[in-house]
């Protein structure tokens, strides 16, 4: 039986047992249609929609022909130069006097003077406090515990 379809192969000059047209064809007619069918319904529903859409029926917005301006990129061209003024700035905060609050009478004095100072006066502390190891309160202590967890 393989060499009589071996030989109808032959006579025919094509596969005659591995592919039926029919069932092809009829696949990419069912395709070509559903292209035409969705196509016609996108035609529809844009001019159903461009109809409906013109009507006076909205209000016109005030500025519906401005366009807003963007603001302009902020380029770092110098970005050395950008780090080492930004630094000498914050070194020149650090390093001298200055008010934060005047109204309140805080001030800003350098480092160095803030450690010998702190060095002079001490830390300060609690009133009562003698430095020694003081008792507990037990009363005082929280009652319930989170675990640790800072929520």
């Amino acid at each position: 039986m393989a060499t009589d379809v071996h030989e109808q192969s032959v006579k025919a000059g094509h596969e005659v047992t591995d592919v039926h047209n029919a069932p092809l064809l009829t696949f990419f007619a069912v395709c070509a249609a559903f292209l035409v069918v969705v196509s016609l319904g996108l035609i529809w529903v844009f001019d159903h929609y461009r109809t409906t859409q013109r009507g006076a029926s909205f209000v016109a917005q005030p500025f519906e022909n401005e366009r807003p301006v963007a603001p302009p990129p902020q380029l770092q061209v110098e970005p050395r130069a950008d780090i080492g003024r930004y630094y000498s700035s914050q070194q020149q905060i650090l390093n001298s006097y200055g008010w934060v609050d005047k109204q309140n009478g805080i001030v800003r004095i350098p480092i160095d003077r803030a450690m010998q100072l702190t060095l002079q006066k001490g830390l300060p502390a609690r009133p009562g406090a003698t430095g020694e190891d003081q008792p507990v309160d037990s009363s005082k202590l929280p009652t319930e515990s989170n675990g640790g967890n800072p929520e």
